[in-house]
């Protein structure tokens, strides 16, 4: 989206940023690598997969993760329980 400044509102041109930033923003966009691969690298996926299969296998994890978390708070943790000393008051 492009908003123009307030200068350009009136009148004046600021060609000359303008095209400075877009030279900036391509040369950015060519050096960073899609943001498949940076998800792919970050889970340990193959960096060939297509976005589908990446959210698939996402989708996998999060349901495996979700299973273990409600596994976990299912379990009922045995309470320590330890001797009472003389000197405590409870």
């Amino acid at each position: 989206m492009f908003i123009p400044l307030a200068s350009d509102r009136a009148g004046r041109s600021h060609a000359g940023v303008s095209t400075k930033k877009n030279a900036l923003r391509v040369r950015n966009r060519r050096r960073a690598p899609p943001k498949t691969e940076l998800v792919a690298a970050a889970y340990g996926f193959p960096a060939d997969l297509t976005d589908d299969q990446i959210l698939e296998r996402l989708l996998k994890l999060n349901l495996e993760r979700a299973a273990a978390e409600l596994k976990a708070s299912q379990t009922k943790k045995p309470k320590s329980s330890r001797a009472k000393r003389d000197d405590e008051m409870l």
